[in-house]
């Protein structure tokens, strides 16, 4: 339950594969006494560190707890590290991907005014009491409190779990999907509380672990849920005008995509408007700017503008609901509606989108 709470459902995000390497890392370093573990454990930190930037949170305590077994621990862990980020770079400038670019668009582009972690404080706390009150996560608190007072170190997992903390603090975007980061290691102090009531205070092990089975058996619908989405009909349209909320939006942005993906060529470029990135994967199609999805920083409109300009995409496609124009800036609305007015025609309206397509190619 609480894996849906934060995601889960949408699997294939970059915190699921970095989290999946710092577990990795973690056993390697922390669990296992092979002489090449840090080693091996750096490998999978670095390629963690490398689907995204905040797994340097779970990297640190690591790093930290490593340093302290010994120095040539840690030293270990850190050429492992090294080694897998240079094999990423080495990848990266074989596929073409200029290393100042990924730097810039993958970290510097995300801070400041405009960006996808500009947001106010009130905003803030509230996505963060949604996050750590409201939703399943609180099925581990009594867990994780016991742990902490029964467990007078300041061992391994702590350092963890405040750490990957920070970082959901420090990044500043609360995402649901972000608080993936604390679920491994609140499971395992879950798990070393239930063995210490175990064998301290001799707790019924088969009553234990059916209380535990009753508190996550929610989860176990999710396949059900799954299962009866293929029976949803696929062909009802939303009226073009509507102003109303969809009610299924993730289903929706994917008849949009494959829409798209059958009425254009592999080699059409398509521009979808706001925060379209879901649509644009599923269309199989080349966005004509690297901001596919919507980013309101100075920079970034003015190589949205210069991209539009100088390679005008074939097909346009504009968001009828009113997410987009409480989300993104006028000036930026302004813009591509001029452009679709002056070098567009409506082609047809779909799923509360407007589908625009390039005059000069029209047939």
């Amino acid at each position: 339950m609480p894996w849906r709470s934060t995601g889960g459902k949408y699997v294939s995000y970059t915190e699921t594969y970095a989290i999946t390497a710092i577990i990795i890392s973690v056993y390697f370093c922390i669990v296992s006494q092979r002489t090449n573990g840090s080693f091996i454990g750096g490998l999978f930190a670095g390629l963690g560190f490398g689907f995204r930037f905040t797994a340097i949170f779970g990297i640190l305590p690591v790093f930290i707890f490593a340093f302290k077994r010994d120095k040539k621990t840690a030293f270990r862990f850190l050429m492992g590290i090294l080694t897998s980020t240079v094999l990423l770079i080495l990848l990266g400038e074989a596929a073409g991907i200029k290393m100042t670019d990924f730097l810039f668009y993958g970290l510097a582009d995300n801070f400041g005014p405009g960006s996808a972690t500009d947001h106010t404080l009130a905003w803030k706390v509230q996505r963060f009491g949604d996050g750590l009150f409201y939703s399943e996560l609180i099925l581990f608190y009594p867990a994780v409190i016991s742990y902490f007072i029964f467990n007078k170190k300041f061992d391994f997992l702590k350092a963890w779990l405040i750490s990957e903390f920070l970082g959901i603090v420090i990044l500043g975007m609360y995402d649901r999907s972000h608080y993936k980061n604390l679920l491994p290691v609140m499971s395992l102090m879950s798990a070393s509380i239930i063995y210490f009531l175990v064998k301290n205070y001799h707790a019924p092990v088969k009553r234990v672990l059916l209380g535990m089975w009753i508190l996550f058996f929610p989860k176990n619908f999710e396949p059900l849920f799954a299962v009866k989405k293929l029976f949803i009909s696929r062909n009802s349209q939303l009226i073009a005008n509507s102003k109303a909320e969809i009610f299924d939006t993730e289903r929706l942005k994917r008849l949009v995509g494959l829409w798209i993906r059958s009425k254009t060529l592999s080699s059409e470029k398509v521009f979808v408007a706001g925060y379209g990135a879901q649509i644009q994967v599923y269309s199989e199609r080349i966005s004509p700017s690297v901001y596919f999805n919507a980013t309101q920083t100075d920079f970034a409109k003015k190589r949205l503008y210069f991209d539009l300009t100088s390679g005008k995409p074939a097909m346009m496609v504009i968001p009828l609901h009113e997410n987009y124009s409480n989300l993104v800036d006028g000036d930026i609305r302004n813009f591509i509606n001029g452009m679709v007015t002056k070098n567009y025609s409506l082609d047809t309206s779909i799923y509360n989108y407007n589908i625009y397509r390039y005059k000069i190619i029209r047939p």
